[in-house]
């Protein structure tokens, strides 16, 4: 089997002198492992060829065994093995390294038991930590694999978190285009604690690899159907149809039914008709573009049922005796040899006999009045239930029922004139139904009286009915009168002299009169002024102006003029804001600007300022070098950085330098990290770089037997690194009886029963 290799990464790393340096902790156990599959390819179709990679994280170095199947669909995928049996297997961590530079280890402490204990085998810079076991024999469509790398709780090695196996599958011929899984199933993981050496079966979570199977689509040909016809002998009887699709590896062949009458024949998804009624129906079976049809045809049995004989009567039709079949169809005897109609069994209805006389508000035609008899309709005699539409007989007068009525002797109330309603009488016999009663005469209105005003006429107290007015409303005393006789005439306007007020600030000049008989009433005019500065003011005395107002609306507005003082005028001051200095432009303090120009730091103006008194000079650049911008050339002859202002950190400034020092050198050992201590100068400047370089590791030479092992111990071998001559040893393990081959140089056996070099 193929042994568990790790090849070994080195890298060197640069760190600038003020750097800081970190350590990650070590992980702690887990209490379950997520083991998952990755395919190469998501996409496949038949005769490719893919990989499923199997690997498991969330873990750490405690797993010391593992068993698990890969699960799969054999009629899809082919398992294909290695040519050599072996599988590649998981890396494992650099820190199972041994020190070799001393053998004097404390067995006691838990670290010895990480790194001299569990130490892997080494050969050629690469570690063995255990063989992969599989596929063992599985039912067809899975795999087992497992590694056990010792047994109880002395285990000596264990194993990584990462890539467990790597498996081949190959996509079949004739493979049905889906998605398919392929997973991992009976999983077990074993972890040991380092400290306790106890182990602990972990929880297995899985994630299965997901492939699709892709093929070209191959159309249907050919459909066959059988049988292609069906003959039910009654209803409630089924047949399955049989469907052949061609040719076999057509990507779809899935067969539809349809039934032209599902009321005669139903077909389910998978071709079984049944019978429902008598009748035809047509099945048509279809797969892809082709079509073929079945016909159906079902057959009806008679079972009839017995009708007896009915009279007929004047209100319903009889029928005579006869069978009757669910069908429909009705026969003259229970045998259903002779088909007969429904109208040949139907007894017509007797007729009516129209002679009883029935007064009632059913057989009633037309109610009897003051001048007509009541007029009623012949019931039948024999069903007496039933009425005649035409025949008829008479009744008797209702005296206390008058048609059609009108009112006579009605006069209408008017002003001063009682009215009659008049009288309700018959138009039939003249009887008077119902008396009138009196109308009470109307009474005028009163309009109270009302006095004159300037525009408007007054009146007297009168009385209106009507279109006519009166004195009273008294009908003994009333005498009719005019309009003309109760008016009173307007009295008109009687203005005083115009008043004359200016707004308060002199622009507007308002004129008004107002009217003696009524002070609501006024005449107004509102004008805008003209304005006449006589004398200008200054900032230190006052002025004079004349405000003239002229109006045009009324005559006895006469013009106004007023004059009027204005104030001395007042200085203004706008506000500057403080602004802080820049590396490159000046800032200020707060201070006010006086209208004419004049610089003053309170807002009353009593203190002036100039314009230096106000002003806060630029500060300037203060540049300093910024570390982390520090980039040597590949050759480390020149060095660039940046310098930025500690006034403010946008403004920044390139420098180079070749004025570079080597303070100290160190070259990499086997075992330790060397080192290039450098020093560069940037004016007043300078800054440490230190560039790390990666230890070396051992260069190993072959092993040599030390001790041969034998069926009753094991042997011993070692190597020496050339570059240091460190020696390094291992265990061969002791030889079984059933070892008949020859031990090579590192005692283990070849495949034929030989060992080989590794």
């Amino acid at each position: 089997m193929k042994s568990i290799k790790r090849a070994m990464a080195m890298c060197a790393a640069a760190t600038l002198a003020f750097g800081a340096m970190s350590v990650m902790p070590a992980s702690a156990a887990a209490d379950s492992v997520d083991v998952k599959l990755s395919p190469s390819n998501e996409t496949v179709e038949a005769g490719d060829e893919f990989t499923v990679t199997v690997d498991f994280t969330n873990a750490d170095n405690g797993i010391v065994a593992f068993d698990f199947k890969v699960t799969y669909d054999d009629s899809v995928f082919e398992f294909v093995p290695t040519s050599d049996g072996n599988y590649p297997y998981i890396e494992i961590p650099d820190d199972l390294e041994d020190d070799p530079e001393t053998d004097d280890v404390d067995e006691s402490d838990p670290e010895w038991y990480v790194n001299e204990q569990m130490k892997p085998y080494k050969k050629e810079n690469r570690y063995i930590l255990g063989q992969v076991m599989g596929p063992a024999s599985e039912p067809s469509g899975s795999a087992a694999f497992n590694w056990l790398n010792g047994a109880g709780t002395n285990n000596k090695r264990t194993t990584n978190p990462g890539n467990i196996v790597e498996l081949t599958f190959k996509v079949k011929e004739g493979a049905t285009a889906k998605d398919y899984t392929i997973d991992v199933s009976d999983a077990s993981f074993i972890y040991v604690d380092k400290t306790t050496k106890t182990n602990t079966a972990l929880t297995v979570n899985t994630t299965a690899a997901s492939v699709k199977v892709t093929a070209p689509e191959v159309a249907v040909t050919g459909l066959t159907v059988n049988p292609e016809t069906i003959e039910f002998a009654k209803t409630g009887l089924t047949q399955a149809i049989t469907a052949v699709v061609s040719p076999d590896n057509a990507t779809d062949k899935t067969v539809t039914y349809t039934s032209s009458k599902p009321s005669v024949a139903t077909v389910s998804d998978d071709g079984v008709v049944t019978a429902v009624a008598e009748g035809t129906a047509v099945i048509t079976a279809t797969a892809g573009t082709i079509s073929k049809t079945i016909n159906v045809s079902v057959a009806h049995t008679h079972a009839t049922t017995k009708v007896n004989a009915v009279a007929a009567t004047c209100q319903k039709e009889g029928n005579k005796e006869y069978y009757k079949c669910d069908c429909g169809k009705i026969f003259e005897d229970a045998a259903a040899t002779k088909e007969t109609t429904k109208a040949a069994v139907t007894l017509a209805k007797l007729d009516h006999e129209f002679t009883k006389k029935v007064m009632s508000d059913k057989t009633l035609k037309s109610a009897g009045t003051c001048t007509k008899k009541a007029v009623y309709y012949y019931t039948c005699a024999l069903c007496e239930d039933e009425i005649s539409d035409t025949l008829t007989f008479e009744g008797d007068l209702d005296e206390n029922k008058h048609g059609d009525t009108e009112i006579t002797g009605a006069v209408a109330a008017d002003y001063f004139k009682d009215g009659y309603t008049g009288d309700k009488v018959c138009k039939d016999c003249g009887k008077v139904l119902e008396k009138g009663t009196k109308i009470n005469m109307l009474l005028p209105t009163k309009v109270a009286a009302k006095a004159a005003t300037c525009t408007e006429a007054g009146n007297k107290e009168y009385y209106k009915g009507g279109d006519k007015l009166y004195t009273s409303d008294d009908p003994e005393t009333a005498v009719e009168t005019t309009l003309a006789e109760v008016t009173i005439p307007a009295t008109g306007h009687a203005y005083g002299e115009p008043t004359y007020s200016f707004n308060a600030d002199y622009t507007k000049c308002t004129a008004k009169k107002v009217c003696a008989n009524d002070n609501s009433h006024d005449v107004s005019e509102t004008v805008d002024t003209v304005k006449k500065v006589t004398k200008e003011p200054t900032y230190d005395e006052t002025g004079t102006a004349t405000f003239t107002a002229t109006f045009t609306t009324d005559t006895a507005f006469k013009q106004q003029v007023k004059e009027v003082t204005l104030p001395a005028k007042n200085h203004k001051y706008t506000p500057v804001d403080a602004k802080e200095p820049t590396c490159t432009e000046d800032g200020n303090i707060a201070y006010y600007v006086r209208d004419d120009g004049k610089l003053y730091s309170d807002l009353a103006g009593t203190q002036e300022v100039t314009e230096e008194q106000v002003k806060i000079p630029a500060t300037g650049h203060d540049f300093v070098l910024d570390p982390a911008s520090v980039q040597f050339n590949d050759d480390f002859t020149v060095c660039k950085a940046t310098l930025k202002c500690k006034n403010d950190a946008s403004h920044t400034q390139d420098v180079e330098s070749t004025n570079i020092e080597i303070l100290e050198n160190v070259d990499p050992s086997c075992t330790e990290d060397g080192y290039t201590k450098y020093v560069v100068t940037f004016g007043d400047e300078t800054v440490e770089y230190i560039l790390t370089k990666a230890a070396l590791g051992h260069t190993w030479g072959e092993w040599e037997i030390v001790e041969e092992a034998t069926e009753e111990k094991d042997g011993i071998k070692k190597r020496t690194c050339s570059a240091c001559e460190v020696e390094e040893t291992e265990t061969i393990p002791a030889l079984t009886p059933a070892d008949d081959g020859e031990k090579t140089d590192d005692g283990e056996k070849t495949d034929d029963g030989e060992k080989t070099d590794d």
